[in-house]
């Protein structure tokens, strides 16, 4: 963890930066003689007096807490959306987000558990063909072990053994999800009320983008835009190959479409992206990609007949906040005393009783008492 000082310095060059003032313009406000000392302070070179933080606290419109809670990351995390939302409601979701990663992220080290300074990557680059990033699909969801129905078991698997935290939240409409790269963890952020076979095919798409994110030209926007209104990127294309790819692995696909020929082409859609948990116009695409479908037959399906994951069902529930890497470091927290409870509602953003209730979903004996 930085100390004190260090963790001061980074918040106030991340405030600074957010109001768009320079260093010569906000050291002319705090009456510095030059702008060295203040990067001094950004540097964690010299501490900030109290003076000092006031007058920066009045001028980048920040809290006390902005500036010393160790509980919040601010300026240390990159992010890149699935998104349609406006730069307020993108802003004011990075905020919520970052208190949930600087929770893990601090309860974590409390518990004496040391973050990975190593992460596995794809060799996909700017250069590579859409068929690269199809058979890297497949070769790394056959890599993690994921069986027949990639999606059945590929939350667990990217927490387990890629070490993501994966998190479930409740997300403005118009937000899908987040990649987030931390400086020794990654993270996925998904709106869980969002379909399941949108949540799982956006899962995919950002894990692309943690596993080329340090690959020349393959960082992605902050913002991909989901609308067909922007030509798609490079970058957004490929992690689209892969994530279909991922999802829906060839020889699994190729025995169920064989298996069902004799359903007309909407069931038969619908059916088959039932059974992988996949939206049924990603699966679509996914068999145009392969030449199993031609302009013709793509031209002649309605979409608006096509489900979001494969036939309708019923009652389904949406699953469950956070994950159990995230809820579980959460509980022990509480468990020992490290963290208050009225403060892990504070930091989730949840009533007393909705973190009860969650500790329940995950089969935990709840910490605390109401």
């Amino acid at each position: 963890m930085k100390d004190k000082q260090s963790l001061i310095g980074c918040r106030v060059s991340h405030a600074r930066k957010q109001s768009r003032l320079t260093q010569e313009e906000l050291s002319k406000c705090l009456g510095f003689k030059d702008r060295q000392i203040l990067s001094n302070i950004e540097n964690g070179n010299r501490a900030v007096s109290a003076e000092e933080l006031i007058k920066i606290m009045q001028v980048t419109g920040r809290s006390l807490e902005f500036f010393t809670d160790s509980f919040i990351i601010a300026g240390e995390a990159e992010f890149s959306f699935r998104a349609k939302a406006n730069t307020p409601i993108l802003n004011k979701f990075q905020e919520q987000a970052e208190k949930l990663l600087g929770t893990y992220k601090r309860l974590s080290e409390l518990e004496g558990n040391h973050f990975s300074y190593f992460s596995r990557m794809l060799r996909i680059t700017e250069r590579s063909s859409f068929e690269d990033a199809n058979q890297a699909g497949e070769i790394f969801a056959e890599y993690l072990n994921l069986g027949e129905v990639p999606a059945e078991n590929l939350r667990n698997k990217i927490e387990e053994e890629l070490n993501i935290l994966l998190l479930l939240v409740d997300a403005p409409q118009d937000i899908s999800g987040a990649a987030c790269r931390l400086q020794n963890f990654d993270s996925i952020l998904i709106n869980r009320n969002e379909q399941l076979g949108r949540i799982n095919y956006d899962i995919s798409h950002e894990l692309f983008h943690l596993l080329t994110w340090d690959r020349k030209k393959m960082r992605p926007e902050r913002l991909d835009i989901t609308t067909h209104e922007k030509k798609r990127s490079r970058c957004e294309q490929l992690a689209d190959i892969f994530a279909s790819a991922f999802l829906m692995p060839e020889k699994s696909l190729q025995s169920r479409w064989e298996k069902l020929k004799h359903l007309e082409v909407h069931k038969r859609l619908n059916s088959i992206a039932t059974y992988f948990n996949v939206t049924a116009i990603a699966l679509k695409w996914r068999l145009k990609n392969l030449g199993w479908l031609d302009e013709k037959q793509i031209k002649n399906i309605n979409d608006k007949l096509l489900t979001a994951n494969g036939e309708a069902k019923k009652n389904i529930e949406k699953p469950p906040l956070f994950s159990k890497k995230f809820v579980t470091v959460l509980h022990n927290a509480l468990d020992t005393g490290k963290i208050s409870a009225r403060r892990a509602a504070e930091l989730t953003d949840l009533s007393l009783d909705k973190l009860l209730e969650i500790f329940k979903q995950y089969k935990l004996t709840p910490p605390f008492d109401l």
